[in-house]
């Protein structure tokens, strides 16, 4: 929190033009020190004796920022258009600013900020801080509102935020998208077409078959400018099942990269105990928000009870590495609080680049194998899963697991159960 950490220092560099305007700034002075800022003044100095070039001189070399005030007085004196007797303390701050600004111009300009008080306006600012060309801070008031690019600038909390740089998406012809949205939802003909906000969704009702001939359960699929959300865990499972290898593997052949993150949320059982299972199936909810809001993403959605999935196009192993990375740091760094108040929620994200040699299912095996060491290393992080799987033995009811598994591989028909029921589903073990 702000208030543990050392509070920002400035000092308050202006002309004594007359006693209206040194009011002004006396009242800016108390404003900042009122919000927690270590703000310096000539005033409370003038109370003892100094040695006023060693003041300033200080002042200056150990302040955060240094606050130029604008003023028709300042102004000449920091252009050295008055007389050397008159403002000895403005004229002499200025030359020490002018000095850093001529030794590294990009440094002082974020530390020297011109400041334009109620009293003043950016005509009354020294030429050479740039009054038209660079930043100036207004304040309209004495109030975080009337201040509030300074304050934000000054205390580090800025109000818009770069986000993580995202995937171009592969955009086809709308003849491929909408064949590939049937082979991966199941779908016969979209139900229903809208707009909200900058998305286009379109519902579909899946009728994908289960492995013994019934039909699936009807399920969404939420389809964004970035990919296709399957937002039911049962309708992201037999995607992963059924779909994926057939859009994929002419895709790979021709050359194309894809990798997949298997995202599983840290510690959900404990949040569903300490805070309730409504704030644990919300946890899920906005986690599939979070990811297709970051994440540019070919396809993505939930497939198990506290996992998810996403395809990434035209991605590099490396890349999707950083990529998972980065968005573990914004996950953990996400405020919960809407969804319950003092919630830390965080993610282990295991990574890997599908092989044209390989089952797909091998490649999302390897994943998750990858966040299990993601979540073994401690969580909120992300890993590379194992380059290859170890061959299988025959898989049989008879088949003792204990004897098939290793512990430097995984057994993906262990992950992808035989049976895609729903109770069987609930049972898939990421754990």
């Amino acid at each position: 929190m702000l208030s543990e950490q050392p509070a920002v220092r400035v000092f308050i560099s202006y002309a004594h033009d007359d006693s209206e305007h040194e009011q002004e700034v006396w009242e800016f002075y108390n404003f900042l020190r009122g919000l927690g800022i270590d703000a310096r003044i000539d005033l409370v100095a003038a109370e003892q004796p100094q040695d006023w070039t060693l003041w300033m001189l200080e002042q200056i070399d150990a302040a955060d920022f240094v606050l130029v005030i604008a003023s028709p007085a300042y102004k000449q004196r920091a252009e050295g258009k008055t007389s050397d007797a008159i403002g000895r303390g403005a004229q002499w701050e200025a030359q020490l600013i002018r000095e850093a600004y001529n030794s590294a111009r990009s440094t002082a300009r974020a530390r020297f900020l011109p400041v334009i008080l109620p009293d003043s306006n950016s005509d009354n600012l020294p030429t050479w801080i740039g009054p038209t060309s660079a930043t100036h801070y207004y304040v309209s008031g004495y109030s975080v509102g009337g201040a509030d690019r300074l304050i934000r600038y000054l205390t580090k909390q800025p109000r818009y935020q770069q986000p993580i740089l995202g995937q171009v998406p592969m955009l086809g012809h709308d003849e491929d998208w909408g064949n590939a949205m049937k082979s991966a939802a199941g779908a016969q003909v979209p139900v229903t077409d809208s707009v909200v906000g900058e998305q286009v969704i379109r519902t579909f009702e899946e009728s994908a078959t289960d492995s013994d001939g019934q039909a699936g359960a009807s399920a969404p699929v939420r389809v964004s400018r970035s990919g296709r959300y399957f937002e039911e865990r049962d309708a992201g499972y037999r995607y992963l099942r059924k779909a994926l290898a057939k859009e994929l593997r002419p895709l790979l052949k021709g050359g194309r990269a894809f990798s997949v993150l298997m995202i599983d949320v840290d510690d959900l059982t404990q949040i569903n105990k300490r805070c309730g299972r409504l704030v644990g199936d919300e946890v899920l909810n906005e986690t599939g928000r979070l990811i297709t809001s970051t994440i540019s993403i070919w396809a993505a959605g939930r497939c198990g009870d506290d996992t998810f999935f996403a395809i990434l196009h035209d991605v590099q192993l490396g890349a999707s590495r950083r990529l998972a990375q980065g968005f573990c740091d914004k996950y953990v760094a996400h405020d919960w609080s809407s969804v319950e108040s003092d919630l830390r929620v965080s993610c282990s994200i295991g990574c890997t680049q599908f092989d044209v040699s390989e089952p797909t299912d091998d490649a999302i095996a390897r994943a998750v194998k990858g966040f299990q060491k993601a979540k073994a290393d401690g969580g909120n992080r992300a890993a590379i899963g194992p380059r290859h799987i170890a061959p299988l033995m025959p898989h049989s009811p008879s088949t003792d697991l204990s004897k098939r598994r290793s512990a430097s591989s995984i057994d993906h028909r262990d992950l992808y159960i035989p049976s895609e029921s729903t109770a069987a589903i609930r049972h898939w073990d990421f754990s």
